[in-house]
């Protein structure tokens, strides 16, 4: 007779629990109450560090011959557990679940026999893996900078200062742009000078007759300077003024 065995839900006989809890001042600070709850619920989660979240479930399942944890000292105890560690208590579609978000680092459990993940995520799990992350390149960052913590790497000092040198060749470069422009301006000041100088030059009157253009270094129209020297009438013959015939 071949005796068919019932088949019935295989269920964690036990978890690792590591010694990081007897130097953590969070645990520490918890109700004796909230940190005996906390110890016996580690070897109920699955696989994924999730577990049924209901103080009723918690109750039937992991203390059922402890008469000093009602359902209400459960609910207390788990709040106080959310707040301080990394097991997370959350609602989702109306019941409540337990996560434990660092499971991976405290247990040695192979990827391949994991099995199927069922209960739901804790939605705020994205947003500890990244603080996470970013603690753990402070810390390398840390161990990297060698006898002054907190000290940038030498490559990242290089970086900046390359990123300085780039910055004083460009005010460089602006101060030579500014210089050709203050010369631009001086030279155009000074062309419009000579040109005021020349037409002012080209506009005054004889100095003698008042009537005609000055033309000499003295003032004089071409007239007025050719009477000064004995001439009745002005003309040009190698720039100087001859008496006419």
């Amino acid at each position: 007779m071949i005796k068919e065995k019932a088949k019935r839900k295989k269920y964690p006989i036990g978890r690792m629990l590591r010694d990081i809890y007897s130097r953590d001042e969070e645990f520490a600070s918890m109700a004796v109450k909230s940190r005996l709850l906390f110890l016996m619920l580690i070897p109920h989660f699955d696989s994924h560090g999730k577990f049924q979240g209901g103080p009723n479930v918690i109750k039937g399942l992991v203390l059922p011959f402890m008469d000093d944890y009602d359902t209400e000292t459960i609910e207390k105890c788990l709040l106080e557990i959310n707040e301080k560690t990394n097991l997370k208590w959350f609602k989702h579609e109306g019941l409540m679940y337990l996560q434990f978000l660092d499971w991976n680092e405290h247990q040695e459990l192979r990827e391949d026999r994991l099995g199927a993940d069922r209960l739901p995520t804790y939605p705020g799990i994205t947003e500890y893996k990244e603080n996470e992350l970013k603690d753990k390149k402070y810390k390398l960052l840390r161990e990297h900078s060698g006898s002054n913590p907190g000290v940038l790497p030498r490559e990242v000092e290089v970086e900046v200062e390359v990123e300085v040198e780039v910055e004083v060749e460009v005010e460089v470069e602006v101060e030579v742009q500014e210089d050709n422009k203050l010369k631009s301006t001086s030279d155009l000041s000074n062309s419009s000078n000579s040109e005021v100088e020349e037409e002012a030059k080209h506009n005054s009157k004889c100095e003698e007759c008042g009537e005609k253009p000055a033309k000499t270094d003295k003032g004089l129209c071409l007239f007025c300077h050719a009477k000064e020297y004995g001439y009745e009438s002005p003309t040009e013959i190698d720039g100087e003024p001859t008496p006419s015939t």
